[in-house]
């Protein structure tokens, strides 16, 4: 049987006692945005509420009309956002909107902003609410004008064959640099 040691259990019980004093003193640290989110959903408030105070917190003084209780279907989310991105021009002011938008407004509001801005970001965050053609018409739109291959190499999968094999034989015949060739063999037809 081992004998015990006073110095290695007092040693232990104080960095027991930190451990528990750190991780319960971190707990109670919450930013304003956590806090207010949590009593958000503390309360039994609706979508409509939520999609509100969503923009509260957000930041959209834009929005201080409430405009987003009275939304009941699809067209009125297309209608706003439409309204937003003209009167703005900033993608970001309508992501709340795009879970609730009809897929072929996804798709031209993207498709625009992409056209006039060249900023793609917003295409892979958006992906899952755009159809296939949508995907496909503003990549191509982009690579045409843009020759950037790079920044669309991971659309490929999400693409048509047809629209795939046109990024992947264009990448291949026209770009200097062949640094993504690896992305773009597999989607090239024989």
């Amino acid at each position: 049987m081992k004998k015990f040691n006073v110095k290695s259990f007092i040693c232990g019980l104080l960095i027991g006692i930190i451990s528990i004093t750190i991780v319960f003193t971190a707990g109670g640290i919450k930013s304003d945005k956590v806090a207010s989110t949590q009593n958000i959903m503390s309360n039994n408030t609706t979508k409509n509420e939520l999609d509100e105070n969503a923009l509260q917190i957000m930041n959209k003084d834009d929005f201080t009309n409430n405009v987003s209780t009275q939304l009941k279907n699809q067209s009125d989310y297309d209608t706003l956002a439409s309204e937003t991105i003209e009167k703005t021009g900033d993608m970001n002011s309508i992501m709340v909107y795009i879970p609730h938008m009809s897929i072929d407004k996804v798709d031209a509001i993207v498709k625009d902003y992409i056209d006039k801005t060249n900023d793609f970001n917003y295409m892979y965050a958006i992906r899952q609410y755009m159809s296939i053609k949508g995907i496909d018409d503003t990549v191509k739109s982009y690579v045409d004008r843009t020759n950037d291959y790079g920044t669309v190499a991971a659309m490929l999968q999400f693409m048509s064959t047809d629209t795939s094999n046109y990024v992947a034989k264009k990448y291949i015949n026209e770009a200097k640099d062949q640094q993504y060739r690896q992305f773009f063999m597999p989607y090239l037809k024989e």
